[in-house]
């Protein structure tokens, strides 16, 4: 993953925009968050863990989105959704090295193995459950 700018950065550069706030794509990536949410209390079995990863990221991105939507906010790239949540949230502050290597993990997935997955979840998915409820406010 690229090194992190500020928020401001990227804003200055053009890579987070303002734009008219949009509430209609906000409650659309709410309510997809959920869905992958309600997934996330499913049981898989470890071939299947990565859909796991792949849905914490997601459910995380999503939300990030809404509230970027609900700012007024967009962007295009990973790094400055991270730096937005980084700047915006304390449980995301408090996380950065968690959310850094999860969208890492994410973009490299199908080059891990199960076991490294399971790992890491396993490692910090009271981090990641915490970081999903409190995006959810």
């Amino acid at each position: 993953m690229k090194r992190l700018l500020s928020l401001a950065q990227y804003i200055k550069q053009g890579i987070i925009k303002r734009i008219i706030p949009d509430k209609s794509k906000m409650k659309q990536m709410r309510n997809m968050a959920q869905i992958r949410e309600d997934f996330l209390e499913e049981h898989v079995d470890d071939k299947f863990i990565a859909l796991h990863l792949e849905a914490f990221h997601d459910i995380i991105q999503e939300l990030l989105f809404a509230q970027l939507y609900k700012k007024g906010l967009s962007c295009t790239t990973d790094e400055s959704l991270l730096a937005f949540a980084i700047k915006e949230f304390s449980v995301c502050h408090n996380n950065k090295d968690v959310l850094i290597q999860l969208f890492s993990l994410r973009r490299k997935i199908h080059t891990l193995k199960p076991l490294q997955i399971k790992k890491f979840l396993q490692t910090y998915h009271n981090a990641l459950y915490i970081i999903v409820q409190e995006l959810k406010r």
